[in-house]
């Protein structure tokens, strides 16, 4: 994604999109599985008729879902944290509860797209839309692109932000918002851009 002569400098958005929209269909499919179709996943777009249950995954559905689907399958017994001695619940709704970035994630889309690139990635990613059927995203009209060509102002120091919050909880001063940004791997659009220093 990031070209040669760019390397360990920050890009801007638009990188990423020009890099995936200049793949052809087999390159992409065959991508990390963050970045290929979710639909390429298991052959879904074209079994999917062949799965009982197929769930989306979000920050604020996922333990729910998964405690459910344990349920559903007999398999309860498998919510667990360790082995017999520790029988607390894997699967449970986050104890933080004040901190949601998910409400600001649609905010951050309409400033790094460009309503054209959106509607270019829609393409590359049609497979998903009609798969799951995902209806196309209403924020795409609304699409300003102000940060598409913005490399960010500031470097994304995971393991410092992770130390910080660390050392604010051992001295009783906070730092639960920021383990949660730190553990926010669902749904973290907002928590990254932050982190890259944008701002809405």
């Amino acid at each position: 994604m990031r070209p040669t002569e760019k390397r360990g400098q920050m890009i801007p958005f638009s990188y990423a999109v020009a890099w995936i929209n200049g793949m052809d269909r087999d390159a992409i499919n065959n991508l990390d599985g963050h970045f290929q179709p979710q639909s390429e996943h298991c052959e879904l777009s074209k079994r999917i008729r062949e799965y009982n249950m197929v769930i989306r995954m979000t920050r604020d559905s996922l333990a729910v879902d998964a405690v459910c689907l344990l349920e559903q399958a007999g398999l309860s017994r498998l919510n667990t944290m360790g082995d017999d001695g520790n029988n607390t619940p894997f699967w449970r709704r986050p104890e933080v509860q004040a901190f949601h970035p998910g409400k600001d994630n649609e905010e951050y889309l309409k400033k790094f797209y460009t309503k054209q690139a959106a509607e270019d990635l829609l393409k590359v990613f049609a497979a998903d839309y009609q798969t799951f059927n995902i209806p196309r995203p209403a924020w795409i009209d609304k699409a300003t692109g102000e940060f598409f060509n913005d490399a960010g102002s500031v470097r994304c120091e995971p393991r410092a932000a992770a130390k910080r919050a660390v050392t604010l909880l051992e001295s009783g001063s906070g730092g639960l918002q920021q383990l949660a940004e730190m553990e926010d791997d669902e749904d973290g659009i907002a928590v990254h851009a932050k982190r890259a220093g944008y701002a809405l």
